[in-house]
């Protein structure tokens, strides 16, 4: 599923998919569940060219954005710099 994802940020979302997908997997070996990727989302590269499906709903993104942040601080022990390290983001952003 990864190889087939089109990946419209091109490495720096594949980057931060892997990234996320490691905290979420809390030391298990990380299934298409932990990068977001069901087979309703992932489209061939081949596909991509064609009409864009409807984007997740923004309660849905904020969800796994909160998830994420969560699983970070949580692996980052309460350190907020590390958080945003490891989620590839700014801690102003964080």
């Amino acid at each position: 599923m990864l190889r087939s994802y089109g990946w419209p940020g091109n490495i720096r979302e594949l980057a931060n998919a892997v990234d996320r997908a490691l905290i979420l997997a809390e030391g298990d070996l990380p299934t298409a569940a932990h990068f977001g990727l069901d087979r309703g989302r992932h489209r061939r590269l081949e596909e991509t060219s064609g009409p864009r499906a409807e984007p997740p709903a923004p309660e849905v993104l904020a969800d796994a954005e909160k998830r994420a942040i969560l699983a970070a601080l949580e692996h980052a022990e309460g350190n907020k710099t590390q958080a945003a390290a490891i989620l590839g983001i700014s801690r102003t952003k964080l």
